[in-house]
């Protein structure tokens, strides 16, 4: 009873961070979800051997936790590959909507100087 207290708390905990990894788009932080989660499926299967009784239920919920974990891992290996530099001004929640003329969010030219579909009022819109 103990152990699932702690690996509930821990779960939650590590949930905040995955919320927090996926809006930043930062792996470091989706990180302790991928494995506290598979720490917790590879509990779930030790707890099988004793207890044959819920061997089906047990089955059922730990193919569950695989199938929630596997995507999320999937996203954790893809954003290791190109998750954004902390130094990088990227914003997770642009608050800008799309131009009228279709065009995508307002982009930054490298050295971070606003370009024309920054501010399409000030460009005479």
């Amino acid at each position: 009873m103990a152990i699932d207290t702690i690996s509930n708390v821990a779960i939650f905990i590590a949930s905040v961070f995955l919320i927090i990894g996926i809006k930043r788009r930062h792996h470091t932080f989706v990180a302790p979800w991928v494995f506290v989660v598979a720490i917790c499926v590879v509990l779930n299967l030790l707890k099988l051997i004793p207890n044959q009784e819920t061997l089906l239920q047990s089955l059922v919920s730990v193919a569950i936790q695989v199938i929630i974990w596997y995507p999320i891992f999937s996203l954790y290996q893809e954003l290791r590959k190109t998750t954004v530099n902390p130094g990088d001004d990227y914003d997770a929640c642009p608050t800008k909507e799309p131009s009228a003329d279709g065009e995508a969010y307002p982009q930054k030219t490298d050295d971070n100087t606003p370009t024309e579909t920054d501010n399409p009022t000030e460009m005479g819109h």
